[in-house]
């Protein structure tokens, strides 16, 4: 098998154009948590889940099911004083739950997620009639600001779900590598409640271009080397094709470049993308030509599609585009929009 590297890097291939805004569907999974003892038939929670499966405190055995009562194989590990039977929030939103007496931070882990799938996170905090004011923070990837509070000191719970009163949503999070999401949380002058939590898979994770300059893990620095053009290592690979390749901006390195190789009578073009830039985050499209002057596309999407097989690794995506037989020359080329 005879292989070819492709070293083209001229920016003309990597070109930028307007921003997507779309979001990606799906079919939801829900799971439902209630921390006091037991699932009342009324219990509700701020994503809803009347008449469906709760998990409870009382009844907890093993991993979590989700709101239609399938197992899941996620589980979750919380902290805090309590939690206890004789409070309970209004309306029989979420019974009892755990508090954090003022300036604590404590633990809400929830592990056995998918790491290739983004999740809205709900969080319940209220103390019934009490005052509560809980401040909830994350390192997860997510859409939503960190921290978040919900402010209870007025508002006493009310008569229904009010974001930033009695419920925190954290949306499109992704867990790490490890299928994990890490919450802490902990009271602001006052007590810090945790009652409960709903969790939503909406769809493949995705990430935006922005997100990931803006990492301090890339090395990047803000308005002088973060542009999807800029080239900070001088590696001949500007920095929106790092991130659709899932390599480093300022590791000089043509590694995670393309490559080409005889597959019978044709060409097989291949490489790893990183799962954050699947569509909608990036356009990405394979393009062919036996003149360099005529050029067919092939979109790569974000699941095998005709010619183009994908098969997900974890955090990378592995591409294979088969090409047909072009006689004695063949071209191919990696343009990435977003």
């Amino acid at each position: 098998m005879q292989i070819h590297r492709l070293m083209q890097t001229h920016a003309i291939l990597w070109i930028t154009v307007a921003t997507l805004g779309v979001g990606i569907g799906g079919d939801a999974r829900t799971i439902q948590v209630n921390l006091g003892d037991y699932a009342r038939p009324t219990l509700h929670g701020p994503a809803g889940g009347l008449a469906t499966t709760w998990n409870s405190r009382g009844l907890l055995d093993g991993a979590l099911k989700d709101s239609a009562g399938n197992d899941t194989g996620v589980n979750f590990t919380a902290a805090g004083t309590g939690p206890y039977g004789d409070w309970w929030c209004d309306l029989e939103l979420l019974t009892s739950g755990l508090f954090d007496e003022d300036g604590g931070s404590l633990p809400l882990v929830i592990t056995g997620l998918d790491s290739n799938k983004q999740y809205d996170l709900y969080i319940a905090s209220s103390w019934g009639d009490k005052e509560s004011y809980t401040s909830f923070s994350s390192s997860n990837r997510t859409d939503t600001p960190s921290p978040q509070t919900a402010d209870n000191r007025t508002f006493r719970n009310g008569s229904a779900w009010v974001p930033g009163m009695n419920y925190v949503l954290f949306q499109n999070m992704v867990p790490d590598g490890s299928g994990q999401i890490s919450i802490t949380y902990g009271g602001v002058g006052t007590y810090g409640i945790l009652n409960g939590f709903q969790i939503v898979e909406t769809g493949l994770a995705t990430g935006t271009y922005e997100s990931w300059a803006a990492n301090p893990a890339q090395g990047l620095t803000a308005g002088v080397n973060d542009g999807p053009m800029d080239d900070p290592d001088r590696d001949g690979i500007v920095n929106l094709m790092e991130f659709a390749l899932g390599s480093q901006p300022m590791v000089a390195s043509r590694a995670a470049l393309p490559t080409m190789a005889r597959s019978g009578g044709g060409w097989v073009f291949e490489y790893d993308r990183n799962v954050l830039s699947r569509p909608p985050s990036t356009t990405q499209v394979v393009e062919y030509s036996t003149d360099l002057l005529s050029w067919t596309p092939v979109v790569v999407l974000s699941t095998s599609a005709g010619n183009v097989t994908i098969t997900d690794t974890g955090s990378f995506d592995h591409v294979e585009v088969t090409l047909p037989p072009q006689g004695s020359a063949i071209f191919a080329r990696l343009r990435v929009v977003r």
